[in-house]
């Protein structure tokens, strides 16, 4: 019998990305970075692991830790790679997944854990961004996580601390990618 052999069994650990090209994320290269791929990915993407209440995305996530960022710094030359860290700072799950904390810390995903950090270091340098998070992004992606965790979850994941926070408006998958691609290009001059 000739069988017809699996479409994609010569590609190893290679995937094919929304640009059309072939990545390794355990072995990729600074090249294979492109911008349009994180954004088609991340806006897709939903947060949460998809255990939420609401189909939030990665995407929207980052939009808004960095509109948090900017709230408190504004946008200059000095400030445009802090905001652009806050934008990209969940480039570890572009090629993975979003991966809740608590499984983070698991040996067995020490590998993935590895390469997604080596992804972020290649998109800091590609897009010229501090490597170590910076303070307020930290603190904006905490603040973030709170405000969701009250939103998206029953019982609210942080109990009392839902108050004084305003509602999040899910955004569509298409907005999602059209705001994210839109905020890159204004913090890149793109």
């Amino acid at each position: 019998m000739n069988e017809t052999p699996y479409i994609g069994h010569e590609l190893g650990t290679s995937v094919q990305v929304y640009t059309g090209s072939l990545i390794d994320p355990f072995n990729l290269d600074i090249t294979d970075l492109d911008i349009r791929d994180v954004v088609h990915k991340l806006s897709q993407m939903p947060r949460w692991n998809c255990f939420g209440r609401e189909d939030y995305k990665v995407g929207q996530h980052s939009v808004l830790v960095m509109r948090c960022v900017e709230d408190h710094i504004g946008l200059s030359e000095e400030t445009a790679p802090i905001l652009r860290q806050a934008l990209l700072h969940e480039m570890d799950e572009v090629y993975f997944w979003d991966i809740p904390s608590p499984f983070k810390r698991n040996p067995a995903m020490k590998p993935i854990i590895e390469a997604g950090r080596k992804i972020s270091s290649l998109a800091a340098q590609k897009w010229n961004f501090p490597t170590e998070m910076h303070p307020l992004v930290k603190e904006a992606d905490e603040h973030m996580l709170i405000v969701e965790g009250t939103q998206f979850f029953r019982p609210p994941v942080f109990g009392d601390k839902r108050m004084n926070y305003p509602k999040i408006d899910v955004w569509t998958m298409d907005k999602t990618k059209w705001v994210m691609y839109e905020e890159f290009l204004r913090l890149t001059d793109g």
